[in-house]
């Protein structure tokens, strides 16, 4: 059972039985993408990016939230995260600013 598109048909569950693998194969190893389809867009990784630490978060604030605040102050980020109880679901008060210059970073810590 190697490589190629598997089909995994799992019982009562509707209209929504089967579930494509593509381009996946057993184990999660890269398997054959079939004809005319492409490869699933795949996470960017920026590996030069500067975090910086943000606390005393709202138990209101969101990823969005964060990031919209500081782009709003002219700051430019690769993104924003806020931390969040897994069992919970209520934010840890605090997250991470990701930036894409050392300048950006630092001229957020100096403001």
């Amino acid at each position: 059972m190697m490589g190629g598109p598997q089909m995994y048909t799992p019982m009562n569950m509707g209209p929504m039985a089967g579930v494509m693998n593509m381009g996946m194969g057993p184990m999660g190893m890269p398997g054959q993408i079939p004809n005319g389809m492409q490869q699933p867009p795949v996470k960017r990784d920026f590996p030069n990016l500067f975090t910086l630490y943000a606390g005393n978060l709202s138990d209101k604030t969101f990823d969005l939230d964060l990031l919209k605040y500081f782009q709003s102050r002219g700051y430019k980020l690769a993104s924003a995260k806020v931390m969040f109880d897994r069992d919970t679901k209520r934010s840890k008060g605090f997250g991470y600013l990701n930036f894409f210059a050392l300048d950006e970073a630092l001229r957020c810590l100096e403001e």
